[in-house]
């Protein structure tokens, strides 16, 4: 089984996550530093849940087994990408076409992911046992997901053989 989808919307990565015991409960609460993904997450839970009905999923489905995760995040070009004068929204021959500043594409991955498991997409998030993910510059930011149940064939068991 694959899904695939686009968020239309600005990637945003997953804060580093802190921990502190709550004295009035005595629990301890987890938070994270980076408020703004919250959008992005909602972003995701969105379009995931989109795909699924859309591929005749019902909510309750997930993903099981080893899954493959590709995911292309889309950041907006700067304007010094772009010519100007006769050239203007031409993007120039020598602008970069991977992102290489800041989110680093672990966060943007980390963040997604969340979202995902939210979405009830897959299980947890540890099923993912192969990740193949860019970071690429567009005129707008997005992202495309596809995920994909990793098929696994019974293999022959090898033979052991003895030396003497």
């Amino acid at each position: 089984m694959k899904i695939s989808f686009t968020v239309n919307d600005i990637p945003q990565p997953g804060g580093s996550k802190k921990a502190f015991m709550n004295p009035k409960t005595n629990r301890i609460v987890v938070t994270e530093d980076c408020a703004a993904n919250a959008g992005w997450r909602a972003s995701v839970i969105y379009s995931a849940k989109l795909a699924k009905a859309a591929g005749g999923l019902t909510a309750d489905h997930r993903m099981y087994g080893p899954l493959c995760l590709t995911i292309r995040f889309y950041m907006r070009r700067p304007g010094g990408h772009y010519g100007t004068g006769k050239n203007a929204g031409k993007v120039k021959k020598n602008a970069p076409v991977y992102h290489t500043t800041r989110p680093d594409l672990t966060k943007l991955t980390r963040s997604t992911e969340d979202a995902l498991t939210l979405a009830g997409i897959w299980g947890d998030d540890s099923q993912v046992a192969v990740q193949i993910l860019h970071k690429l510059y567009a005129a707008t930011s997005f992202a495309e997901i596809e995920i994909e149940e990793i098929e696994i064939t019974p293999q022959k068991p090898k033979e052991k053989t003895h030396e003497n």
